[in-house]
């Protein structure tokens, strides 16, 4: 390490880097290659060792393992110490059933409106088409340039645009999943200035990664309990700030 690198005396996690433990083991989801990393026992205890030491103070063999995780592109010198890894550390319960259904599809025809129906059928084409594209981090990115307006909770709107977006998933010629779902609620809900947040989780053993919604009462159209049966990787937008 040369004594240039050496006045950047700490390490971080890059920003299209999210990350978050599941059951104590550290998961990291780089947004630009749309690739999830698992960490065992071992390896997430040793980050956690490494974690807001000053690299000038490690010993050797420290020093190379974070060499091999710069180059990797795991980790980016900082020139302060980065928060305690960023995560938080609970205990969650796992998904069983890994399949994804959109709960409380009984939608009647008086909650259709064709300004989010056509939004909802346009939002999910696209994200359909970034998903394709491998572009996870430029999709995210349109939500986040959402985010800072101005909010307020509306419960009913934000309902009626998640049963229009289920009524747009019919004309879709494509296999729409909870991505796609989510982003498009949230863009509409965002552009309506409408209080939620968007969210991404994950579960090791099987794998799981879902994206839903949250309103101010909680989960919307998916299941209630997700916050407690999976990590949260993502957040975008949030409801209860």
């Amino acid at each position: 390490m040369t004594n240039e690198n050496m006045k950047i005396n700490y390490v971080g996690w890059p920003p299209f880097v999210n990350t978050t433990e599941y059951n104590g083991n550290i998961i990291t989801l780089n947004e630009k290659t749309d690739v999830f990393t698992f960490f065992d026992d071992d390896q997430s205890n040793y980050i956690r060792s490494l974690w807001g030491k000053n690299i000038a103070e490690l010993d050797e063999g420290a020093k190379l393992v974070i060499e091999q995780l710069l180059l990797n592109g795991t980790l980016i010198k900082c020139n302060a110490p980065s928060d305690a890894l960023g995560i938080d550390c609970k205990v969650t319960n796992g998904i069983a059933d890994p399949r994804w259904a959109i709960m409380g599809q009984d939608i009647k025809f008086k909650s259709f409106r064709p300004l989010y129906w056509y939004k909802a059928l346009n939002y999910l084409n696209s994200a359909y088409r970034e998903k394709r594209a491998n572009n996870i981090h430029g999709l995210l990115n349109t939500l986040r340039t959402k985010q800072w307006r101005a909010k307020k909770i509306n419960e009913k709107k934000l309902h009626l645009i998640a049963e229009n977006t289920c009524l747009a998933m019919k004309f879709v010629l494509k296999d729409v999943q909870c991505l796609e779902f989510s982003y498009a609620v949230a863009k509409i809900a965002f552009e309506e200035s409408i209080k939620c947040e968007f969210k991404i989780g994950v579960q090791t053993y099987p794998f799981i990664s879902h994206a839903w919604i949250e309103g101010a009462s909680g989960v919307v159209m998916d299941r209630a309990s997700l916050n407690d049966e999976v990590s949260t990787i993502v957040s975008i937008g949030g409801a209860r700030c």
